[in-house]
């Protein structure tokens, strides 16, 4: 159970099929996951893939036409994939320009919950991939079927090497 060993250990050891993919706190393993696989394995997230291409300590990725930008690169030219935490995402309508520093994309609600505290939304992009996106009580919750962006600040992207898509490369 995740969420009791972030909640009882100090220092958590993640494996993958006998091998140790990382070992830190569980602030660590969640904020500054140094694999896929962990940051999967540790709460939900959103991985966004796309084509790529790395310019000084930025990678940028399109995807379905729209260019996001994430800090870093990865060595080896292997494929990126950026991840990002629910909590960091936030919706806004279409006719809004995102703040500087910020990405943005366009999708769906394909799901809407009220928590109480919240709301937990599910947003199917363009290139038919699927954000978790948990805010606050906001001014105006969206609803099933709402055209939405979906924006976080830059700093809060996670680029890591896409473990799922091995075989492909980086331009």
């Amino acid at each position: 159970d995740q969420e009791e060993a972030l909640v009882l250990s100090d220092r958590i050891a993640v494996f993958n099929q006998g091998r140790i993919e990382q070992v830190g706190t569980g602030r660590q393993l969640y904020d500054e996951p140094t694999t896929l696989f962990v940051a999967k394995f540790i709460g939900e997230s959103t991985s966004l893939r796309g084509e790529a291409q790395a310019s000084g300590d930025q990678t940028s990725l399109t995807i379905a036409g729209q260019k996001i930008v994430a800090y870093g690169k990865l060595a080896g030219g292997r494929k990126p994939v950026v991840l990002l935490r629910p909590e960091k995402l936030s919706l806004a309508g279409t006719n809004t320009p995102p703040a500087a520093g910020q990405n943005s994309l366009t999708g769906e609600v394909s799901e809407a919950i009220y928590l109480g505290s919240g709301s937990k939304y599910q947003v199917t992009l363009r290139d038919g991939s699927v954000a978790i996106v948990r805010s606050s009580l906001e001014a105006t919750p969206f609803s099933i079927g709402d055209t939405v962006d979906l924006r976080w600040s830059v700093v809060d992207a996670k680029l890591l090497a896409d473990d799922d898509r091995a075989d492909m490369t980086m331009t």
